[in-house]
């Protein structure tokens, strides 16, 4: 259910979702009063649907994102309007084109709040192509919506490529900084009531510069929202709004014009946050605890609008496609590329090793009792010598 706040601020272009006593629906709305809202009216596709109007279907090949993300899309009727009272508005929904479900700019996919659009029905009762954009123009006023919509893609591109690309190494934290809207913050914090939600007036000090290259340090209270996801059914309802992946990735290096796509493979490693069941019990009595387990902590400094998210994650070894799937039943899995992979034993020479590190095409390895590299051997040679005499 959508805050008290957030609902009085929905206006014209703003698109919802809503529960009357005649029914339920999505719709975006076009006229608004402080009582009421007039919307119109959007309804899932469905296969008659397709053959009323002779739709053709979502395909893999056309479009990837839409397909693969099971997306349910949406057509709207321009000549369905409905009058609403705000009370019955329960949550807003994103609507996306196809062409911007498909761009580079879209990371939510897998996201429960976000459909999207290919056609729409005129007033004559004919068929069009739905080609504006809602979300990626350039203007300096935006619906309320359509801001959060940003805020939301951007938290889930960061979290995302912060999973993502990590070398093969015993780090298991990442921290990412970004500006955020106070509004963008209670909308997400709204949809975890599951998380752990602190609000706290701080004492820090900080450093101001002058035009006249004089600086000065000053201590002051600032105020800090901490939510903090750190157990399984607030890890989902996060994912609910911010797409499947969330909480996954895997460490390989980037796609390329040559490469263009990069898989997770066996023998590869998956970044993942783990978390328990539960809250650990150290942070139900302190909240603001530090801890060790796997978690994302968010927090939010009212005074500069800065959002600062720390990852902690754990490094898996994928000797089996299941590790990546009981994970993301949708998941990818290759066939393995190398057989080294990190901490991997083998013997080379009659001594045995174990790899430290992969990148361009070489293993770093040391041996057991140690803790400086001391060889660097091909990548071939050691994928050789794991399968033969390693483990």
């Amino acid at each position: 259910m959508v805050s008290e706040e957030v609902r009085n601020k929905l206006s014209i272009n703003d698109c919802i979702s809503f529960e009357t006593e005649s029914g339920g629906g999505i719709g975006m709305i076009i006229d608004d009063s402080q009582v009421n809202v007039v919307v119109i009216i959007f309804n899932r596709v469905t296969s008659s649907m397709h053959q009323k109007y002779s739709l053709r279907l979502v395909t893999a090949d056309e479009f990837p994102m839409a397909y693969c993300s099971n997306m349910i899309e949406v057509m709207a009727n321009v000549s369905d309007k409905s009058t609403i009272p705000r009370r019955s508005i329960t949550d807003i929904v994103f609507i996306a084109s196809i062409k911007e479900v498909e761009s580079l700019f879209f990371h939510i996919a897998g996201s429960k709040s976000v459909y999207f659009i290919r056609y729409y029905i005129e007033t004559d009762g004919s068929v069009k192509d739905f080609a504006s954009t809602f979300y990626f123009s350039s203007y300096m006023i935006e619906p309320f919506s359509h801001r959060i919509f940003f805020s939301l893609n951007l938290i889930a591109q960061s979290l995302t490529r912060s999973m993502h690309h990590l070398k093969e190494t015993d780090v298991g934290s990442k921290t990412f900084r970004m500006l955020l809207s106070m509004e963008s913050l209670i909308y997400l914090s709204s949809k975890l009531p599951s998380a752990v939600h602190v609000c706290a007036l701080m004492k820090e000090s900080s450093v101001i510069y002058y035009s006249s290259l004089k600086m000065e340090a000053r201590a002051g209270i600032v105020t800090k929202h901490y939510v903090r996801v750190l157990h399984k059914l607030a890890m989902l309802e996060l994912c609910r709004i911010l797409g499947s992946i969330i909480g996954l990735g895997i460490s390989s290096s980037r796609p390329t014009k040559k490469v263009r796509y990069k898989y997770c493979t066996i023998n590869s490693v998956l970044n993942s946050v783990e978390l328990q069941e539960e809250l650990p019990n150290e942070v139900i009595s302190h909240p603001m605890k530090r801890t060790g387990c796997d978690g994302i902590d968010l927090v939010y400094r009212t005074e500069c609008r800065q959002l600062a998210c720390t990852i902690r994650f754990t490094k898996l070894h994928v000797s089996s496609a299941e590790i990546a799937t009981s994970r993301l039943p949708s998941c990818d899995v290759q066939a393995p590329t190398s057989s080294a992979y990190v901490r991997a034993w083998f013997i080379n020479d009659g001594v045995i090793l174990e790899v430290v590190s992969i990148g361009n095409n070489y293993a770093a390895c040391k041996t057991p009792d140690s803790n400086e590299v001391t060889v660097r051997l091909p990548l071939e040679i050691v994928s050789n010598l794991v399968n033969s005499f390693g483990c």
